[in-house]
């Protein structure tokens, strides 16, 4: 690398770097490293995973750059680097003394559909219908679309993520009532946008943006865009899943027992009882390459 370079933020999949000389601008590193259940990346690489994250990420910026949408977006830096305009990261200690923008301590989520997890968090009191604006009459059942688009808020900084209401995302981001609901409709134009991306190829689903605020209340789009972050009908990103649910299902009890007694604590929780098979990991990579395909990277 020409420019000197230092690490950021290690990742289980992305690694994040700084450079000396221009610290306003950051580099992502999509790696070949791939993790499941929260444990943590495989000690086996994916060969060749990354530089495909990469492709696919360039073109859905590409994409919403062409649409109007702001992004951290710069350009491509190596066969599985982009560059990216740095945003202050408070909770991280990252300054960004150039930009006026943050990063929101939140994860914003949408979905177009709902899901049995969403019917039953309705069911149980924890989500309020009222949030979902159905229209009067509509009984709430899994697959029933969505819209608008369903929006919603996760934590992002404590030790367990959790759904947040509208009241307590307020708060977490100190914004107003009203730039919630442009943040809201801010993400919804983004993932239409994306949606015609992928039209006639994948159906796009749901997903969880990464959004910066500067000091004029406008928002900017963070982080990266790949099926890891998005979830695409059409495409299998849990082929590995099913195979340790199926061939070890007693490393999956012990996992989610461990889970449960300390939620926070990982030391404690089973490590993999395998690396995954080879034929399943070119499966994994051939997925990917096939919505690289799709999208014209």
């Amino acid at each position: 690398m020409k420019n000197p370079l230092h690490l950021v933020h290690p990742g289980s999949s992305k690694n994040v770097f700084q450079f000396v000389d221009v610290p306003a601008h950051l580099v992502f590193e999509f790696t070949d490293k791939v993790s499941i259940f929260d444990v943590g990346a495989f000690t086996t690489l994916f060969t060749g995973l990354g530089a495909i994250r990469c492709a696919i990420a360039i073109r859905c910026f590409e994409h919403l750059r062409s649409c109007g949408v702001d992004t951290h977006f710069v350009g491509q830096f190596a066969h599985n680097q982009i560059i990216v305009l740095g945003v202050s990261i408070p909770e991280k200690k990252l300054t960004i003394a150039t930009s006026n923008k943050q990063l929101l301590p939140v994860e914003i989520l949408w979905r177009k559909e709902a899901t049995k997890k969403l019917v039953n968090r309705v069911e149980s009191g924890s989500l309020e219908i009222n949030r979902l604006k159905l229209s009067s009459g509509t009984k709430l059942l899994a697959g029933l679309k969505f819209d608008p688009l369903f929006v919603e808020c996760s934590t992002k900084w404590e030790p367990a993520d959790r759904y947040l209401s509208d009241e307590e995302a307020v708060l977490i981001m100190s914004l107003r009532t009203g730039d919630l609901q442009r943040l809201y409709g801010f993400t919804r134009d983004v993932a239409n946008h994306l949606a015609t991306l992928f039209e006639g190829k994948f159906t796009l689903q749901t997903g969880k943006f990464e959004i910066a605020i500067d000091q004029r209340g406008m928002f900017t789009l963070c982080d990266s865009i790949t099926p890891d972050e998005l979830e695409l009908g059409g495409f299998d990103k849990n082929p590995l899943r099913k195979w340790y649910s199926e061939n070890h299902p007693v490393w999956i009890e012990q996992l989610n027992k461990a889970k449960k007694l300390f939620p926070l604590d990982k030391s404690q929780w089973p490590t993999y009882p395998c690396d995954p098979p080879k034929p399943l990991i070119k499966l994994m990579v051939d997925n990917y390459s096939k919505v690289a395909d799709a999208i014209g990277c």
